[in-house]
């Protein structure tokens, strides 16, 4: 890989460049055209599917899946294509270099990674037959929980062995083998709006309702292990002297295990049904979710080969040079390959994973911080990190 930075930094620059927030279609199909043109060139077979909204949603970009390999183990790899900044962040913020750190908007989560998974095959490639099969899925809008791409990928995951998730690695280049589980808890709490000066006794507060609420969600916090929930967003009322008609709430809700995760939506959604001030109501809607993906046997197996990869080289001439993520990849697949275990058992509505290893990009930090930068010390390994 050390032999192909430049390469690599190139093709970096021009996809960090590129606003592509999940609601710029335009941008996340330009990562996506960058994408499909590496895959033609080293021979994937490339599937494009282009979103398809329907009344009142937002459109959304591509997906874009490629295939190589009919052989062996079947390894499925994702990254997504979208980022969480606003147009006009690249031109603000550009990509730039620093020593051993890129900076840039989407630099670290993930177009670092998106780019590392095209690498890591090439490297393969040029090494000479695949000992497994690849399907790589480039998501297209993950930052709001993949609710258009999330189908294909259970699919996919339903015939796979070996799932690597290419988000960037926690510090120090750690991975991931467990993830709580995420829910997006939407409230909408009705009142009867009056003039609060002159008949407030007709009214019925929304506002005041979900202030109740949010106390009592908050509650939640502490009451089984690793659960937490917060209430990040009220909106509501309409002006200082009417009694709020309407009023939202935007919760986040995360568990580390199913058990947990469906006992924090249960007793959230008996907070929801409850009114503390009378004539109000409220409605509640489950949005983009994501279960717990927890620790299995296997998925422990695959964590120590990769391990092992960041102490060896890959006995190949072509890649004697390699010590980055991809060899990191490069590794995992040959060893997973050599080892061939029990079919992944990927199924995204329960989040569960045979093999499965999640923030295996390049080491990153402050992927959404604003400024993209922070004080810390460069890798040990001359891996390229990534901030922003």
């Amino acid at each position: 890989m050390q032999r192909r930075r430049d390469e690599y930094i190139d093709v970096l620059r021009v996809l960090v460049d590129v606003d592509s927030g999940t609601f710029a279609p335009e941008g996340v199909n330009a990562v996506a055209d960058v994408c499909e043109d590496r895959f033609g060139g080293a021979g994937w077979n490339v599937e494009r599917r282009p979103h398809q909204p329907e009344d009142g949603e937002d459109q959304l970009g591509d997906l874009l899946i490629g295939r190589i390999g009919d052989a062996g183990p079947r390894v499925l790899m994702i990254a997504h294509m979208d980022t969480v900044f606003p147009a006009g962040t690249a031109r603000e913020r550009p990509f730039s270099i620093d020593g051993d750190r890129a900076f840039g908007p989407g630099v670290c989560d993930m177009k670092s990674g998106l780019l590392a998974g095209l690498f890591a095959v090439d490297l393969l490639l040029e090494a000479g037959a695949l000992p497994c099969s690849i399907t790589y899925v480039c998501n297209p809008d993950e930052e709001i929980g993949s609710t258009f791409s999330k189908p294909a990928i259970q699919e996919l995951s339903k015939v796979t062995d070996v799932a690597l998730v290419l988000e960037p690695a926690r510090g120090g280049g750690e991975l991931v083998t467990a993830r709580k589980g995420v829910t997006d808890l939407r409230i909408e709490v009705t009142g009867r709006a009056a003039h609060a000066g002159v008949e407030p006794h007709r009214g019925a507060s929304a506002v005041l309702e979900a202030a109740h609420k949010v106390i009592e969600l908050h509650e939640l916090n502490g009451q089984w292990p690793g659960v937490t929930v917060n209430a990040g967003v009220v909106s509501g009322g309409t002006r200082p002297n009417v009694v709020a008609e309407r009023c939202s709430i935007h919760v986040d809700i995360r568990a580390p295990n199913e058990a947990s995760l469906q006992a924090v939506e249960e007793a959230a959604l008996r907070i929801v049904a409850g009114s503390v001030v009378p004539g109000t109501t409220a409605e509640a809607r489950m949005a983009a979710n994501h279960r717990p993906m927890e620790r299995t046997e296997a998925t422990g197996r695959l964590l120590e080969l990769a391990r092992e990869g960041r102490t060896c080289h890959v006995d190949l001439a072509a890649c004697d040079d390699l010590d980055s993520s991809a060899l990191q990849i490069l590794l995992a697949f040959r060893r997973a390959c050599e080892g061939r275990g029990g079919r992944v058992a990927f199924a995204g509505a329960q989040g569960r994973v045979a093999r499965l290893l999640q923030w295996f990009g390049l080491d990153g930090g402050l992927g959404r911080n604003a400024s993209g930068r922070q004080a810390s010390q460069p890798p040990a390994s001359p891996r390229l990190a990534t901030e922003g």
